[in-house]
């Protein structure tokens, strides 16, 4: 016979995204509303891929990388 001496849980780990997520709920956005520039670029992307252009027109000079003042 098996005595059980103890009881085992598995602990969820924390599921992180691997990039930020995207709300493209809001009229219009500014740089002004990220805290990084990798939050920016991400909406950057999605009304790239959603709309066909930046709707938001967050890339002022047209490289493709948005709020290059934030880190």
């Amino acid at each position: 016979m098996f005595k059980i001496v103890g009881q085992v849980t598995a602990t969820p780990k924390p599921a992180t995204p691997s990039k930020p997520s995207v709300d493209l709920t809001k009229d219009d956005y500014n740089c002004s509303d990220f805290k990084t520039q990798a939050e920016a670029q991400a909406v950057y992307e999605k009304s790239l891929k959603l709309y066909g252009k930046d709707v938001y027109k967050l890339d002022n000079d047209g490289d493709g990388r948005v709020c290059e003042g934030l880190k």
